[in-house]
């Protein structure tokens, strides 16, 4: 069995990622701190989702041989697992809005959903994204008409 780049890369990645679990994992046991709590459940799933797309396109192969990943893969319904990778990748988008909800203050908390917690305080929205880029657009092309 010859290890490839892809392959000891990919292995040290999971190590490291394992290892970062574990010492989140006292956070995960303890939901009453909950901005710890959804801060852990957002790297977990990360690095879980991370390490497990690893594991199955990476080190699969090197584990079991060609032939039979090729096998197992046909078995699990080969690219369509990414399912599971985006599931929890949902998982961890959905756990990271929890906590930027808890970061809002209590007293504003009320008066924005979970969905919109990313844009607080409302000074960042898509239209002053959309304008900013815009006016970057048109600097540069009256540099260009310029040159």
């Amino acid at each position: 069995m010859t290890l490839g780049l892809n392959e000891v890369t990919g292995l040290a990645a999971t190590i490291v990622c394992a290892w970062g679990v574990v010492g989140l994992a006292p956070h995960l046991l303890r939901p009453e701190r909950r901005a710890a709590f959804w801060l852990s459940i957002t790297i977990v799933l990360l690095l879980a989702q991370g390490a497990g797309r690893t594991l199955y396109w990476d080190g699969m192969a090197t584990m079991l041989g060609d032939d039979r990943t090729a096998a197992l893969r046909e078995a699990l319904g080969g690219i369509g697992i990414n399912w599971l990778w985006n599931l929890i990748l949902l998982g961890a988008g959905y756990s990271l809005l929890r906590l930027l909800h808890l970061l809002i203050p209590d007293d504003d908390r009320p008066d924005w959903p979970l969905w919109k917690a990313p844009i607080y305080p409302a000074k960042v929205s898509f239209a002053a994204l959309v304008e900013y880029l815009r006016s970057l657009w048109s600097d540069r092309r009256k540099r260009i008409g310029k040159d």
